[in-house]
């Protein structure tokens, strides 16, 4: 999202630079001045090659002080990516927009997972209703901050998903809601149909995935990486949530659960968004967008294990 018409005095840039440099605002991408913006596109476009933490080859801010984080070297290569990755969450905010039709205001949308919110902004400023997001860092400091620089109402709490007793932990509570957003998240649950599970039971109207489905085949499976992805997903935990990252569903599986949880009407996007450079195309390989819509009022076997306890 594009805040320079928002961004109108020192102290609002300011703020922005305080997330950045607190390891909060980087993975979104965000432009906040001319010389000053954030984004994953470029590591996304190059397999994280080099990163060695979160943020690094994600902050450009020119002559300023971003922390302990690498800056991108080509500043050119981190605009070009960026600038797609911002068409990747405009055309999920777009077929959202879609699939709502003129009910998108009175609609509830929730997104565990929402990191800096940016799906849920590009909603709310689309005229969506109520919004919600939910992830396991402390977002509450950014939302406020979008909020005022975009007269938007976006709520937030802080949220952890328990792949243990498969709900939010700590006793937060995800209520049904018309649409639900999930965001390159499944994979990093080690159980991902118990955590699709979770998000469908809540899901009214929709449920919008951006996920990794891994090889082509026509099993139904989930499949379990060799190797860590990146070393600082590489946690320590006992198994099996040691399986924190590149855990995939395979399309089958994805389709075979979506139909039995009660969404069997299911818009399977386009492999590659059309313009986008061929930059991205091991990234669209690997991920890929769905919008299911609930066509019957089927939970799964959590959910009423739950209930009836």
């Amino acid at each position: 999202m594009d805040l320079r018409p928002f961004i109108t005095t020192t102290e609002q840039l300011e703020r922005g630079l305080e997330f950045i440099r607190h390891g909060e605002l980087f993975y979104q991408p965000f432009i906040l001045a001319d010389e000053i913006e954030v984004g994953e596109g470029h590591n996304f476009c190059k397999g994280y090659a080099g990163a060695t933490r979160p943020g690094d080859f994600s902050i450009h801010a020119k002559g300023i002080d971003i922390g302990p984080y690498q800056p991108p070297a080509d500043v050119g290569f981190f605009r070009e990516c960026n600038a797609e990755y911002r068409r990747l969450y405009d055309h999920i905010a777009d077929a959202i927009c879609r699939h709502a039709g003129d009910r998108l205001g009175q609609f509830s949308i929730a997104e565990v997972g929402c990191n800096t919110g940016l799906n849920l902004f590009n909603l709310a400023v689309r005229g969506a209703g109520s919004c919600c997001g939910y992830d396991w860092n402390d977002m509450t400091r950014i939302f406020g901050w979008l909020n005022s620089l975009l007269g938007t109402n976006v709520r937030f709490q802080t949220a952890i998903y328990d792949s243990l007793s498969h709900h939010l932990a700590k006793g937060v509570v995800l209520p049904e809601v018309d649409i639900i957003i999930n965001a390159m998240f499944l994979q990093h649950q080690c159980d991902p149909l118990q955590a699709l599970c979770f998000l469908c039971d809540r899901a009214r109207h929709g449920i919008f995935l951006w996920v990794e489905t891994g090889l082509e085949t026509a099993d139904q499976a989930v499949l379990y990486p060799s190797t860590p992805y990146l070393a600082y997903f590489d946690t320590g935990l006992a198994f099996p949530l040691n399986f924190n990252q590149e855990v995939r569903i395979s399309e089958p599986m994805l389709l075979r659960a979506l139909r039995d949880l009660g969404f069997e009407d299911v818009d399977v996007f386009e492999r590659f968004l059309p313009g986008l450079s061929p930059r991205w195309e091991q990234f669209q390989r690997t991920f890929r967008m769905y919008y299911a819509t609930r066509t019957h009022r089927r939970k799964s076997a959590y959910w009423r294990a739950s209930t009836a306890a």
